[in-house]
C-alpha cells in the first residue's frame, strides 16, 4: 500500500466489522454532591461517552459507572463484592 493508499482510505467500515474495537469521545465534568454545595467541598464527577462510529451517547452519574460501563464493553467485567472466596470470609 502507499501512503496516498493509505491517506484516502475509508476505514469506517472495516471498524464496525471489527467487534474488538471501541472509539468514544469522552467528557467529564464535576458537580455537587446531592445535598452538599460547594462550600463543603462535596463535587462528584459525572461522564458521557459518545461512540465515534454510532454516535450513541451514554451518559453517567458517577466514574464508578463509567469505568463499569467500560468493562462490560470490554469483557473485563469484575465480579460482585458479595461473590467473594468463602475462604475470605471464614478467616
Amino acid at each position: 500500500m502507499t501512503g496516498s493508499e493509505i491517506g484516502s482510505r475509508d476505514d469506517s467500515d472495516s471498524l464496525t466489522e471489527r467487534p474488538e474495537y471501541r472509539s468514544y469521545l469522552l467528557r467529564l465534568w464535576q458537580a455537587d454532591a446531592p445535598g452538599e454545595g460547594p462550600r463543603s467541598g462535596g463535587v462528584a464527577w459525572h461522564g458521557s461517552l459518545e461512540s465515534s462510529l454510532t454516535g450513541e451517547r451514554q451518559g453517567f452519574a458517577n466514574l464508578d459507572e463509567l469505568i463499569e460501563f467500560l468493562r462490560n464493553q470490554t469483557g473485563m467485567a469484575v465480579e460482585v463484592e458479595g461473590n467473594q472466596n468463602q475462604d475470605d470470609i471464614a478467616g
